[in-house]
């Protein structure tokens, strides 16, 4: 495998209430922070390893739209501006500027990127799909949630939940719920990817899936409900593979069997740091009270992904996205090297 260009991106656009509230209060405590982005603190202990990489640097990001944003960004701090960035195309704008990064910053290396907003991902398939073909590049995401749901489905069916739940909380009033566009997002990227042509649902693996309908709401007639399940049917119908946790859990040989099935030589491999929510790590968005899976769990993952790709050198490109920086602390960031190392471990 080639050297590793190891980038970052800090793009955090999360449009919930109180994400934006904490940025807030990072802006009037005005809080010395040791690492302000992912790429900060990842590229330092990458060195660790003792892989071979080269540290390529961050793309910019908009103080507004980072983790930790400065004190003249307090105006731009609302729900609204969130949505309105999100919905008019702000996360495909900086999937396109990792496109153009990775093109011109990144190769001849392996792309390595380390982030926030999983959007981007799309950005490195696009010059990796260029690069080797469509027909030929396969991806594999470990994460917890299924993102290729479009966010206004995902939107009614969280209305759809609170409505029927014994919660005392009432979300119905969030902004961020109602009348959203269906855009290119963090939930929504991989169905674009393969509207677009950029990957074949054929060669797409999602594991760890905890958000994967259960049998009884195959039953409910709520249209928000038949929405949510046609997108999930939609794309195991187009070919895509999705693997639940549960089942991976209950049969690790299923995600080893799926990978011999894809049978490629060129793949990317996206983590998103929330298939440990809850169990293994925390500072991760959009943990959601699902419960990740064990340490244990996801190296064995790990593992099966180096005997499938790494070892036959296949790895053409891969990311650890996700990662929260007002909640990340040891562990998050010590799962993600052990993930790294199981890997790419000679």
């Amino acid at each position: 495998m080639d050297k590793l260009g190891v980038f970052g991106c800090a793009l955090d656009p999360d449009e919930r209430e109180l994400s934006i509230k904490r940025k807030i209060k990072h802006i009037s405590e005005n809080r010395k922070i040791k690492h302000s982005t992912p790429y900060g603190a990842m590229s330092e202990l990458i060195g660790m390893l003792g892989l071979n990489f080269e540290k390529k640097g961050e793309m910019e990001v908009e103080t507004w739209l980072k983790p930790f944003p400065d004190r003249s960004d307090l105006v731009f701090m609302t729900v609204p501006n969130f949505v309105s960035f999100i919905d008019t195309g702000g996360c495909r704008e900086y999937a396109e500027r990792i496109y153009q990064f990775t093109k011109k910053s990144i190769f001849p290396a392996t792309p390595f990127l380390v982030g926030v907003d999983h959007s981007l991902t799309g950005g490195v398939l696009k010059a990796l799909s260029e690069k080797y073909g469509k027909e030929d590049l396969g991806l594999v995401v470990i994460d917890s949630h299924f993102d290729g749901i479009s966010l206004p489905v995902r939107c009614d069916m969280i209305l759809y939940a609170d409505e029927n739940s014994d919660s005392p909380t009432d979300i119905g009033h969030d902004h961020y719920l109602w009348s959203r566009n269906d855009s290119y997002n963090t939930e929504s990227f991989i169905k674009f990817l393969i509207k677009e042509g950029i990957v074949l649902p054929k060669n797409v693996i999602c594991a760890g899936v905890s958000n994967y309908p259960s049998e009884k709401m195959f039953g409910f007639n709520d249209p928000r409900v038949k929405r949510y399940l046609a997108e999930f049917l939609e794309a195991e119908d187009q070919g895509l593979t999705i693997i639940t946790k549960d089942n991976l859990i209950k049969d690790p040989s299923i995600l080893r069997k799926a990978f011999e099935k894809l049978d490629l030589k060129k793949v990317y491999v996206s983590i998103d740091m929330d298939i440990g929510a809850n169990a293994s790590c925390e500072g991760v968005r959009f943990a959601d009270g699902y419960i990740g899976m064990s340490p244990k769990e996801i190296l064995k993952i790990a593992d099966d992904i180096k005997e499938f790709f790494t070892d036959k050198d296949a790895i053409v490109g891969l990311d650890l996205m996700e990662i929260d920086m007002h909640t990340v602390n040891e562990l998050t960031y010590t799962l993600g090297l052990k993930i790294i190392d199981k890997i790419f471990k000679n």
